[in-house]
């Protein structure tokens, strides 16, 4: 077998160098870099088998790819740097050409003793004095030595060998890292949707800031809030939204300061009062790097406390006023000697006051038993018509400016309920008619056959009710801020009970009114009805 390269053939060593390195890198993928590198190498240096040894991770020398011989053998071997020939090449980076077997001991065979082994080429690959791996060649006995001028043509094919392995190894490691940026952008972008969906779904409104205290984002809770889009206010101060004085000084109070700080806020654009909790947000290092605010309503809170609160007072008020009165007029009865006229007025005065102090008294236990679910309700056939004129008799007898009038049009309004609770929602209405109508005059009580339903009305002449109280006119001890209104003795608990009494029989409730004109009250019952347990 003739040697290509047996002489000096410079311009025959730079086509075959042009040709390998063309072919070699035409690919970046590191398997096809490998083969083509061993198959040029071999066909070009009339080589019979040789080997590519990269370094993996341990700085050892494997086998990555192998021709003429058995790769099953040698895939899982490892060579130490400066152990057998390619570790010895390795540790020195120098060229090796070797003639017959090796039989030195300071190398450490990786093929049998018994393989007839000619000659050996053995050359580094190097990337900037960065050794990479080890290229190997050899020839069989019946074959001719290698050359000295053969290690140096191959150690050209190894320098631009070394360079398209980089450059494939290079394309490969950022190939891994695209793949790994685009699952982790897939997951940022999955937690970034998900994040959007649990912040577009809370109550609360929710404010991150970064560390310069430039807003990143607000959910649609603060954009309907403060009339904004997010996009709009991105980047920008969040004073740009909301100045006062104390959230000023929760947001920079605990730049270096407690993790966690809160406050009452009064919005008073909004008429709404919030609990806003500011944490800080720290990075990898610990550090802060933001804050994010939450923005809790506690309107409906502050609004319930204020009106325990009035219920107190009221209720305080409202016991001690009859009380006074009776053990007054009690006093005088037991003091002083009186004629029969004065006496008469006198407990006329602490039984009108006692009655007064009993519906109280009665409606706080009503309305307690009936929300705590102890009232036992009574199911009985009833006529509203009975009921209606038991109630008037009984407010008649107590009013002589008010001329209540009840006209049943012959209708026979039977309906299945509890007599008395029924009885309590006639007398309340009618109350109220009476108190809100201090000037007197006529009040009227409709009813209606409406098919499936009987409807109710009772209306007057009063002092009329304003349009924002009227949705809170069921509430529990809410009466309204009508300077007129509070001037009339009342704890906010009758309209109570009878939502929730007409509420138990299946019926309902509303409201009609106008200022000065007088108030007419609705309320509607099934005549076929049964009692909601």
């Amino acid at each position: 077998m003739s040697d290509k390269f047996s002489s000096h053939k410079s311009s025959e060593e730079l086509l075959a160098l042009y040709e390998i390195a063309k072919a070699i890198n035409s690919t970046l993928d590191i398997s096809e870099v490998l083969e083509l590198i061993m198959n040029m190498t071999i066909k070009y240096l009339n080589a019979e088998a040789g080997s590519i040894m990269l370094l993996n991770e341990k700085n050892e020398l494997v086998i990555k790819v192998a021709h003429g011989l058995d790769m099953a053998k040698l895939k899982d071997v490892s060579v130490k740097i400066g152990e057998s020939i390619s570790g010895k090449v390795a540790l020195t980076g120098e060229p090796l050409l070797l003639v017959g077997k090796v039989d030195n001991g300071e190398f450490v065979n990786i093929v049998s003793r018994k393989e007839d082994i000619k000659s050996s080429l053995c050359v580094p690959l190097k990337v900037k004095s960065q050794l990479r791996g080890i290229l190997n060649l050899r020839r069989a006995s019946s074959a001719k030595d290698f050359t000295e001028d053969q290690l140096k043509f191959l150690a050209m094919i190894a320098d631009e060998a070394s360079i398209a392995i980089e450059n494939a190894r290079l394309y490969d490691l950022e190939k891994h890292r695209a793949q790994e940026l685009e699952i982790l952008n897939r997951k940022i972008t999955f937690e970034k949707v998900k994040m959007e969906a649990v912040l577009k779904s809370l109550s609360d409104g929710v404010m991150v800031l970064n560390e310069l205290h430039e807003i990143i984002l607000i959910n649609p809770v603060l954009e309907k809030l403060f009339k904004v889009i997010s996009s709009s206010v991105e980047g920008k101060k969040y004073i740009n939204l909301i100045s006062h004085t104390n959230f000023r000084d929760l947001i920079e109070g605990t730049r270096e300061g407690d993790e966690v700080n809160s406050i009452e806020l009064f919005i008073a654009s909004e008429d709404r009062t919030f609990e806003i909790v500011s944490a800080s947000i720290r990075d990898l290092f610990c550090q802060i790097s933001g804050k994010v605010i939450i923005f809790h309503d506690i309107t409906h809170i502050k609004k319930i406390q204020n009106m325990k609160s009035d219920f107190v007072s009221m209720v305080t008020h409202e016991l001690r006023s009859p009380l006074t009165s009776i053990i007054g007029f009690a006093d005088i009865l037991l003091r002083k000697y009186l004629d029969k006229n004065k006496r008469k007025k006198y407990l006329g005065i602490i039984h009108e006051e006692s009655s007064r102090l009993l519906d109280l008294i009665n409606n706080l236990l009503n309305l307690s038993r009936l929300e705590a679910g102890c009232y036992n309700f009574k199911k009985e056939e009833l006529d509203m018509s009975i009921i209606i004129h038991d109630a008037i008799d009984m407010l008649s007898a107590q009013t002589e400016k008010h001329n209540i009038i009840f006209d049943p049009k012959d209708y026979i309004c039977i309906i299945t309920g509890d007599r008395d609770m029924l009885y309590r929602v006639i007398i309340n209405l009618l109350s109220n008619a009476i108190k809100y109508s201090p000037h007197g005059g006529d009040i009227f009580i409709n009813l209606l056959d409406k098919d499936k339903f009987w409807e109710i009305s009772v209306i007057d002449k009063g002092i009329g009710i304003p349009e924002n109280v009227i949705p809170c006119l069921f509430e529990k001890f809410y009466r309204g801020d009508s300077e007129i209104i509070n001037r009339i003795r009342g704890i906010g608990l009758g309209l109570a009970n009878v939502k929730y009494i007409l509420e138990v029989h299946g019926g309902s409730i509303r409201v009609e009114s106008e200022i000065d004109k007088g108030s007419k009250f609705t309320f509607y019952l099934p005549k076929e009805g049964k009692i909601n347990d």
